[in-house]
């Protein structure tokens, strides 16, 4: 099973991996004998550290943590740069899954939600760029590496009351295809996942009541929210060497929901 995506041995380097896609983005590279560098905020050190004790025990892999909030340029700049050398010389993967949402799915943009919309784009725009920009160098100079941001669906849509979550989300899927272009002949993919609704503690926490469940599943042709390892299947595939020809890309993985 370790040799199926040729990442065995791989560095992979994860942001928001505390949460529920970034847990089980986590879990999948490990099962597959890649090392990993986890990065979360302060507050969710604690589960950082048992999901990496997990797969030290169950895999046998390197694992380490790093506390950081990665819309700190400084912060990343020096903790993160102090972590990677510790880690390893050679970073084969970055996915960039950290990302924050509105505090409900009503927050248009005439509502005086400034606060908000800082937020949410430093932390999923400038926040994304900021890690891009300390690992970029590295894998520009060992001629290869793979960048891997996880996008929405939101993003591609536009959905009323979500803009600033959409519009950080869109940022991102033409961050990665800029990177693609200014980057050719240099060893490095970028690309990124558009998901539609995961079912994680974040969907629940904002779907209250089984009738607004009701009427999201009835959007989604599958029929079903995804789960966590559906798109954790999507970044080992762009991870591995079975999408070596897939660069500048977005794919969207959502069910197909309209």
């Amino acid at each position: 099973m370790t040799s199926e995506y040729g990442l065995k041995g791989k560095n992979i380097v994860v942001t928001g991996a505390a949460g529920g896609l970034g847990s089980s983005i986590v879990d999948s590279f490990a099962s597959f004998g890649a090392n990993i560098l986890l990065t979360d905020i302060q507050s969710k050190e604690k589960a950082l550290n048992n999901i990496s004790k997990k797969n030290i025990k169950k895999h046998g892999i390197k694992s380490h943590v790093l506390s950081l909030d990665i819309s700190n340029r400084h912060d990343v700049e020096k903790n993160l740069e102090i972590s990677l050398r510790s880690f390893s010389k050679k970073i084969d993967c970055l996915v960039n899954c950290a990302a924050i949402y509105h505090k409900n799915f009503w927050d248009p943009i005439g509502n005086k939600n400034i606060e908000d919309w800082e937020k949410i784009i430093n932390i999923n725009l400038f926040g994304t760029l900021n890690v891009i920009r300390q690992i970029l160098p590295k894998m520009i100079k060992q001629k290869s590496g793979n960048i891997i941001s996880i996008s929405s669906d939101s993003g591609i849509d536009t959905i009323p009351g979500e803009s600033a979550y959409g519009i950080s989300k869109a940022s991102i899927i033409k961050l990665m295809e800029y990177l693609a272009r200014e980057n050719p002949k240099s060893g490095i993919r970028f690309n990124s996942i558009a998901p539609g609704y995961i079912d994680t503690p974040l969907l629940r926490s904002l779907i209250k009541t089984k009738k607004i469940e009701k009427e999201a599943i009835n959007t989604i042709p599958v029929n079903r929210f995804a789960k966590p390892q559906d798109i954790a299947d999507v970044v080992l595939f762009l991870a591995s060497n079975k999408s070596k020809y897939i660069n500048g890309e977005c794919i969207v993985a959502n069910g197909g929901r309209y």
